[in-house]
């Protein structure tokens, strides 16, 4: 935990005595359950924390014990200590704000507070509940009644993307605008054009219409994990991470017969260009040697996956999470061997293949031999290609198939 004042880049606190004893100079009591940590962001002179922590404490009498009370946001300063914002509890009033987890927040220039996860209710203490969310919600500390948790917009069913969990979300100031990423399946109509769409992991509400835009064909492969907005730009350039590996055009390859773009695990998007691959030659199915290959390791062995990312003053982009600069071994054989098919070695290689299937099979006159000889003639083409180090090498074993 970091505080303005130090000369240091973090600060120790001890651990309280026990959860009465927590205060702005103590860290947090592991209550019934240790706390975890999903965001944290320093606002308006308190740090601001969302994710899960049964504190054990009740926020109308701090004084009272209730093991029962999760709290899913929660702010810290030096003066105040520990003091719940959003919270849960097992009474009949339930709690107050998103029942459910929390993985982003961030305010509007009109101070509300915006957050987003995976819940599905509302509650308002002394006040309306709201059921049927899609993982979004406002509160405006400046409402008069006691309904100051929102949807974002009126209709609760279509207040956000169906069908997953919101990982991040990002305000766009020059286009008043906000940014949704995770791993849902979006909208899939279009109520302006009146057709069907598929547009999932990416969402974007204006405020100015109070509507969403539709982002077709979405981010396609893998779920987004962060979005910023580089404001700086105009218009804005829009940075989003995650698993995903197709963007732009209709979502699908050019080696396909697509138009979209590879660009695995991170893009950006400007509303006058669309969406920007990187590297910038991601259509290329085959020259794909610059794009993030899969991590390798135990948790994320068949896939690239960028978990957090840094846009520097100077240009220059840091990526945080799981990935390999160079393909493992399996990409770079499927590469050699395409790339070697598309020589002149390659045709003669197929070429070879084929004769050496006519031949083989010419010799033998019992059909019900036929599949059995198909698949070693196909295994033995497998283990020549796997031997041989160069063209020249794999024409001469194949002919010596024969």
């Amino acid at each position: 935990m970091s505080h303005p004042a130090d000369i240091h880049w973090s600060r120790q606190f001890p651990k309280p005595s026990n959860t009465q004893a927590m205060n702005g100079k103590t860290g947090m009591s592991e209550g019934s359950g240790i706390p975890t940590i999903n965001k944290a962001k320093w606002h308006r002179g308190k740090l601001y924390m969302c994710g899960n922590w049964q504190a054990g404490l009740t926020p109308d009498v701090p004084a009272k014990m209730d093991p029962n009370v999760n709290w899913r946001m929660w702010t810290w300063n030096p003066e105040e200590g520990y003091r719940p914002l959003i919270w849960q509890g097992s009474t009949a009033l339930g709690g107050d704000g998103p029942d459910g987890k929390l993985t982003d927040f961030l305010w509007l220039p009109d101070g509300r507070l915006v957050v987003a996860g995976g819940f599905i209710a509302l509650h308002n203490r002394y006040g309306h509940n709201y059921f049927r969310l899609n993982g979004i919600a406002v509160f405006d500390e400046k409402e008069p009644t006691a309904n100051r948790w929102k949807p974002l917009i009126p209709s609760v069913q279509h207040n956000a993307p169906k069908g997953g969990q919101i990982q991040s979300i990002a305000y766009d100031p020059n286009a008043d605008e906000l940014w949704i990423v995770g791993g849902f399946e979006g909208f899939r109509f279009d109520p302006v054009k009146g057709i069907k769409c598929d547009q999932p992991n990416v969402q974007v509400y204006s405020f100015r219409t109070k509507t969403y835009i539709n982002m077709i064909p979405g981010l396609r492969g893998g779920m987004g994990t962060k979005v910023y907005i580089d404001s700086r730009t105009n218009p804005s350039t829009v940075y989003l991470g995650g698993a995903f590996k197709i963007v732009g055009g209709d979502g699908d390859i050019k080696g396909h017969g697509g138009t979209g773009s590879y660009s695995t695990c991170f893009c950006a998007y400007r509303r006058d260009v669309g969406f920007i691959s990187y590297p910038s030659k991601g259509k290329d199915i085959i020259k794909h040697e610059q794009i993030l290959q899969c991590a390798g390791d135990l948790t994320y062995f068949d896939q690239a996956r960028v978990h957090d990312f840094l846009v520097r003053d100077n240009g220059d982009i840091w990526l945080v999470g799981a990935f390999n600069k160079e393909p493992t071994p399996q990409a770079q054989f499927t590469q050699s061997l395409v790339g070697m098919l598309q020589t002149k070695y390659g045709l003669i290689l197929l070429a070879a293949a084929a004769l050496v299937v006519m031949l083989i099979l010419s010799r033998r006159v019992l059909m019900a031999r036929f599949t059995s000889q198909v698949l070693s003639v196909v295994t033995s083409l497998v283990v020549i290609i796997l031997v041989s180090s160069t063209p020249l090498e794999l024409v001469v074993q194949t002919f010596t198939l024969v």
